[in-house]
């Protein structure tokens, strides 16, 4: 294997330089896993979560070493908007280790899938009082700042959170002093999780002296080395007779008509994820995949979410995000970060008109929008509404309402 160009420290053109040495956590060494956790739990913006999804960024940390009854989940993150990273932490000097990582990591997914928000909290708060945190011990006291910052409320973040929870949608990292990707070919573990939304990555922290002799200061640079997900669909049978009902989960690879999944590997396309919402909206979503790269935006596939882009002030930006269970709006905030023209944000709310209850979701300032929350309107043309509305009689305003809603 070739190995990796290191860190070099320039004085000036001529400085023949320093390169920098890789810190190697030995057998023997007093740095251990905790030491790498301690590292990540102070610092989260070490995760290089954004490379993958930004639904799980900014990180925020809220626990170490959480309890679960499948064992200590060693790292806990949790982003403004509900997206809930596990982190699993091995060093390369522990390599028996790494024949269970995965199934280890995956077990905790399965564990977490089952709690709901209350539960969440009370296993961050034993967490916080077992490390002796004096501040900032509650799950909701440790995101505060950062939502205040994100002008994200409360009660939506609690609502992204038990979303996360009940549809088993976790980011799972694996992080090490060095990583193998072939450690996700170790286990058949993956395949033992058919019900749940994860997405599977390992990140390496490349960790170098800067003073030579001492591993303090420490230069850290994160990166992604591996990742895989399974699309697999997971068939629920419940059996009820005159006791408690028993839950049956199998696997399957076809749908009821017998056709296969063709969705790319390690992202969620079209079809699949007009199998996954409500039938009543499959229809405008498919209008809204035909005319979005009309408009000249791009719509792309995360293992589970769907975004539709545009570039905006220069840049490419997320105006949409879409999963199996609900849908954002765009707010006023997002065309000021994005520098661009005011009145594209009036347009927008011009487009809400027909369904006046969207228009309220967006002008209280409220992210996510659940699908239930909305219905269409049985013609050819469909729109988006809030319950009890319909849409304006004429075609022209309908066909609006439907496409710029996204």
């Amino acid at each position: 294997m070739t190995p990796k160009a290191v860190p070099v420290i320039l004085n000036s053109f001529d400085d023949v330089g320093r390169r920098l040495v890789r810190i190697q956590a030995l057998p023997n060494d007093p740095k251990d896993e905790a030491w790498l956790q301690e590292i990540l739990y102070s610092h989260p913006e070490l995760l290089p979560v954004n490379e993958i999804d930004d639904f799980y960024a900014p990180p925020i940390s809220i626990g170490r070493e959480v309890g679960t009854d499948r064992g200590p989940i060693d790292n806990l993150y949790v982003s403004p908007v509900g997206g809930i990273t596990i982190v699993e932490t091995k060093l390369w000097k522990n390599p028996e280790k790494h024949r269970t990582v995965v199934a280890q990591v995956i077990d905790y997914a399965k564990e977490l899938a089952t709690w709901d928000y209350d539960r969440l909290c009370q296993a961050i708060l034993q967490s916080s009082r077992r490390r002796g945190e004096k501040e900032n011990v509650s799950l909701e006291d440790k995101v505060a700042e950062t939502l205040k910052s994100s002008g994200i409320p409360l009660h939506e973040f609690q609502e992204g959170v038990a979303t996360s929870l009940s549809q088993g949608s976790f980011l799972l990292l694996i992080v090490g002093d060095k990583i193998s990707p072939n450690i996700a070919l170790l286990t058949q573990a993956i395949q033992s999780a058919p019900g749940l939304g994860f997405t599977l990555a390992l990140a390496e922290m490349q960790l170098f002296q800067t003073t030579p002799g001492s591993d303090w200061p420490l230069l850290v640079i994160p990166e992604i080395v591996g990742r895989t997900v399974e699309m697999t669909r997971g068939v629920v049978r419940v059996q009820y007779t005159q006791e408690k009902p028993t839950v049956t989960v199998t696997v399957a690879d076809n749908d009821a008509d017998g056709r296969k999944y063709s969705s790319t590997v390690g992202s969620l396309d079209q079809e699949l994820f007009l199998k996954l919402i409500p039938k009543d909206l499959v229809q405008p979503f498919q209008e809204a995949f035909e005319e979005w790269p009309k408009l000249g935006g791009t719509i792309r596939g995360t293992p589970e979410r769907m975004f539709f882009e545009m570039v905006l002030g220069g840049q490419p930006r997320k105006l949409v995000r879409c999963d199996a269970g609900r849908i954002t709006v765009m707010l006023p905030k997002f065309i000021e970060e994005w520098g661009s023209d005011s009145r594209l944000y009036d347009s927008y709310l011009e487009s809400l008109e027909p369904a006046p209850v969207v228009q309220a979701h967006v002008r209280s300032d409220k992210l996510w929008m659940r699908y239930e929350k909305l219905r269409t309107r049985p013609k050819t043309t469909p729109c988006f509404l809030g319950e009890g509305e319909s849409c304006s009689s004429t075609e022209g305003r309908s066909r609006g309402g439907s496409v710029e809603s996204f």
